[in-house]
This record gives structure tokens, sequence and C-alpha cells, in this order.
């Protein structure tokens, strides 16, 4: 792999597997500018799975978000009702 700073080759430090075998983290050292990086490499289907339950939580998250919109309007109205009840009863 190439140094993202001077463009010249690379050399492998270490290299470790993550998340069960899913992720592959590696140190990298260039030799030139002395410069150390790291790359990480992801499968595709654990990034797709991600999006995934992104997409879920947050259509859960708006579902929920609607019901409490919904919850807060009726209290709104319950208050409404106490006020005005409140006042016939002052007068």
């Amino acid at each position: 792999m190439k140094c993202p700073k001077c463009k010249k080759s690379s050399e492998l430090r270490t290299k470790r597997t993550m998340a069960n075998g899913h992720k592959v983290i590696r140190n990298r050292y260039c030799p030139c500018c002395k410069n150390r990086f790291v790359t990480v490499e992801q499968f595709q289907s654990d990034i797709e799975a991600s999006r995934s339950e992104a997409i879920d939580q947050m259509a859960s998250i708006e579902t929920e978000k609607d019901n409490l919109s919904q919850q807060l309007n009726g209290y709104r109205e319950l208050f409404r009702g106490l006020g005005k009840a409140l006042k016939e009863v002052g007068k």
C-alpha cells in the first residue's frame, strides 16, 4: 500500500483481526518519510448489515417520536380543559 503522505510504498508492521474475523486492522510504516498510519478493512456484508440495523433503529425512533408527539398533544388538550374548568369554578 502507498503512503498517504509521500505516496511511496509502505511496510506492514502489525495486523490484527477483530470482531470475529470481520474486521482487519493494519499498522503500516513508510520507510521514506517515517509516517505511520493505520488501515481498517471491514467486510461489505457487515457494513450493509450495520446500515440495515441503523435504518431499522431510525424507523423505530421516528415511530416513538410520533407516539410521544400524540401523547403530548393529548396532555395539551387535557391541560386546556383543566384551565377552562378552573376559570369556570373561579367565576
